[in-house]
Order: C-alpha cells, then sequence, then structure tokens
C-alpha cells in the first residue's frame, strides 16, 4: 500500500528545527506517512515554523539539549506530574515531550546505578509514575497527529502486534553444576547421572539449541540467538560473560545450524573492554543484531558504538527489573544523533519481557509468569513489536523448574492469535530510518 504523502516546509535557521524534523519523522513512519520537504510555506501542507509557534515551547529544554558535555536531565526536572514537559505558554510542549521519553533523555548523565553499573528502573518516571507497561509515546503522537491535521488511520500504529523472541546464550557448559545441584537437593540421582553422562560426552543439558527451534518450528514461529564471544570473569563484580569458547568447531556448527534453519544469531556483546566491532570480528559468522550483556550499557556512548560498528538492530534498552518500555513506546526507533542532528541509521528493539525479571527481581512464582506474559501482550494487540527474552538455561527445567512450560505456555499464545514473529533483518526493513 502506498504511503499518504504530506508535503512539508522547514525554513531555515529554526530554533531547533532538527528536533522538530526529527519527531516529525517519527511521526511519519508511526502513522505510515511519507513527508515531501518543499522549499516554501506556500506549498507545504505542514508548516514547521508555525507548529513551533503554535506549540507551548520549553526553550529550556532545547537549549540544554544543544550542550556540551551532555548535561544531567532528570526527569523530576523537567516533568510535570503528568508526565509532560511543560512549555512558557503553561501547556504541554508535546515535541520536547516526546523527544525526551523516546531517547531515554532521563538516562543520560544521571550519576543514579544499580550493582550492575545500569541506570535502575527505580530511578526512572515509569517506576515513579507507574507507567512501566504503558505505551504513553503513541498517545503522545497521536495527539501531536491531531494538532498538525494528519490522518492517523495508517502505518505501525495500526497494524497488529508483532513479536520478536530472543535467547541469550550466557551458559552452555554449567548445567551439571546447576541442574545437578537442583537434582542432588531433591534426591534425583537419575536426573544428577544423566547430567553428569551427558557433560562427560560433551553433550551438556544446555546445549538445547535444537531442542529450542523445534519448540518453535512445531508452532510456525521464528526466534533469534544471540552469543557471547568472551569467556570468564568480567570488569564488574558479579557479572559473568560466557562458560563456552565461541571459536570452538562444535558452537560453529551451531550457529550455522541455527541460521540453516531459518533462524537468526545476534552477538551478545560482553561486559569487557572489547568495542563491538572487535567482538563481532571474533563471532566469526555475518549478524546484523547485537544486545548486551546484562543489558548493561550507557546512553548515548552505546547507540554511538553500535553505530560505528555498522550493527542494524540493537535489542538491549530494556528494564531488567521490570517488564515494560524502557523509553516508554512500544515499536522500534531509531534514536537521535546529537552530533549530527539526525537520526541513527541503527533501530533500536526494546526489550519488554525477560525470564529473569520475574525470577530474580519480581519474585513472581513460575506458575505466574506465562499469564502475566499474556496480560501484557493482551494488552498491546495492535501498534508494537513485543520482544521477548527467554535464556536458553531458563529452558532446561531443572533449576529453572516451570519456566520451560511458561514459555510453552506464551508461544501457544502467540500461535492461537496468529501473532507474526520477526527476525533482525525484517525489523530493519520494515522500521529502518529509510522506510
Amino acid at each position: 500500500m502506498q504511503k499518504h504523502s504530506i508535503t512539508i516546509f522547514l525554513a531555515e535557521g529554526l530554533p531547533h528545527g532538527k528536533i522538530y524534523s526529527y519527531v516529525i519523522g517519527v511521526l511519519g513512519r508511526h502513522f505510515g506517512l511519507h513527508f515531501v520537504w518543499v522549499g516554501n510555506a506556500e506549498e507545504a501542507e505542514i508548516n514547521l515554523d508555525s507548529l513551533a509557534a503554535s506549540q507551548s515551547h520549553c526553550p529550556a529544554f532545547y537549549g540544554a539539549c544543544g550542550q556540551q558535555p551532555w548535561p544531567r536531565m532528570p526527569w523530576q526536572k523537567w516533568l510535570d506530574p503528568s508526565g509532560y514537559i511543560v512549555g512558557d505558554g503553561g501547556k504541554p510542549d508535546l515535541v520536547a515531550t516526546i523527544f525526551y521519553k523516546l531517547n531515554c533523555l532521563q538516562e543520560m548523565g544521571c550519576a543514579a546505578v544499580d550493582g550492575y553499573d545500569r541506570f535502575p528502573f527505580a530511578a526512572s518516571w515509569q517506576a515513579a509514575m507507574g507507567l512501566a507497561e504503558v505505551d504513553v509515546v503513541s498517545g503522545h503522537l497521536q495527539d501531536l497527529a491531531q494538532i498538525c491535521g494528519l490522518p492517523t488511520g495508517g502505518g505501525p500504529a495500526n497494524a497488529a502486534s508483532t513479536v520478536f523472541l530472543s535467547h541469550d546464550i550466557d551458559w552452555m557448559h554449567n548445567a551439571w553444576k546447576h541442574d545437578g545441584k537442583w537434582a542432588l537437593r531433591r534426591g534425583r540421582i537419575d536426573i544428577l547421572a544423566r547430567l553428569v553422562i551427558c557433560q562427560y560426552f560433551a553433550r551438556p543439558h544446555w546445549f538445547n539449541t535444537d531442542r529450542i527451534m523445534d519448540m518453535h518450528s512445531e508452532r510456525g514461529l521464528i526466534s533469534t540467538f544471540f552469543w557471547l564471544v568472551q569467556k570468564g570473569d568480567s570488569e564488574i563484580v558479579g557479572i559473568k560473560n560466557a562458560d563456552y569458547d565461541i571459536t570452538k568447531p562444535n558452537k560453529h556448527r551451531i550457529l550455522s545450524r541455527v541460521q540453516g534453519r531459518g533462524f537468526a544469531n545476534g552477538l551478545h556483546k560482553a561486559v569487557a573492554p572489547t568495542t563491538h566491532r572487535e567482538e563481532l570480528a571474533r563471532l566469526g559468522t555475518p549478524v546484523v543484531a547485537n544486545r548486551n550483556h546484562y543489558l548493561h550499557l550507557h546512553l548515548p556512548s552505546h547507540w554511538e558504538a553500535i553505530e560505528a560498528a555498522g550493527i542494524a538492530v540493537d535489542a538491549s534498552l530494556g528494564f531488567a527489573e521490570a517488564m515494560g518500555h524502557r523509553n516508554g513506546y512500544g515499536l522500534p526507533f531509531s534514536p537521535y544523533n546529537f552530533a549530527t542532528g539526525r537520526a541513527y541509521s541503527l533501530v533500536s528493539v526494546p526489550l519488554q519481557v525477560m525470564d529473569n525479571t520475574f525470577l530474580s527481581y519480581r519474585n513472581l512464582p513460575s506458575t505466574k509468569v506465562a499469564s502475566a506474559t499474556i496480560q501484557f501482550l493482551e494488552g498491546h494487540k495492535k501498534g508494537a513489536v513485543i520482544s521477548l527474552l527467554w535464556h536458553n538455561n531458563f529452558l532446561s527445567d531443572h533449576s529453572f523448574r516451570g519456566y520451560k512450560k511458561a514459555y510453552e505456555t506464551i508461544l501457544d499464545y502467540i500461535e492461537e492469535q496468529k501473532m507474526e514473529t520477526l527476525l533482525p533483518q525484517q525489523l530493519v526493513s520494515r522500521f529502518g530510518v529509510g522506510h
């Protein structure tokens, strides 16, 4: 279907015009609109000069966005109790609010970190306002489109939601230790013996990528596997990288089988001083997607590193501690590059649901994990890409008992609802800035 074309004009020298242009671009992709830039205001259906003049404008915010080095921009300073940046007219500045939330500006320069050197969910506006599971940015875009007189009936905003299923492969060899302890505590010598035998014959229980692919294929679904290339302890206490060596022939055979079966591989950037580009070379197989190990990242340097490595899709943007939207938006997007005044070429696919969130942070019984996830999916049936992460060891069903069954229940729901599952390259083709 051909996109609706709208003529648009932006005068040279409009203060903060690049931010306005970026947000209008996001709005266009959200509703499937195609903007044609024209050289004079008389030809334009949308005049960004007029839009800026008609909006309640917050000069202090745009001024802060132009500062170097990057200033701290805590939400307590910028968002009012209803979650808006308020302009000099006493009304919400929608452009500023969308820009602030979408690009995670609350995190940039933030001094607060958790025990793993990450921006903590507890420090976010989502936690304070109870809005982690709400796609608030889509609502702001709807309001902005109405102000501009734009049609809002098309685009990804009105399409059935899709799903990005993925598995971070952190550990493969430690099943006999973790699952073995579980079996020993329960007197299951039969399971312990099986685990030890599998380990002895170099077929550890967590070498389960084929079983994971079978689980998806029999339902007509696809997923992505993210691989670590660094072994052992990291530079942060409490974080370990892989327990396997990605350069071994048996690991590369696994990566080849993943690709051969129509699934996808990606880089799981280690918590290490190596660059994404260096780790891509060590991975030894072409990939287009990355997710940082432990979701360990700092903004905006993380996006700069992804762009520099030529990675097309980044799937790292999620809260480890909570289910929901780390940037308040349910769709993939391209972040704003302050150095160029334009969007990065990369596509950021926020992570909304992760197995370890339920286990380590919410302490939710495994019997309730599927219903909690399905409730989230039910609340996002339209206008979202829901990203779900289930680690391979959480599908072993011994020390992580109940999580395999929960995941299978979620997959059954996705199949029953006929939700499309996407691979990284499809995310690029649908949500890249050139589309």
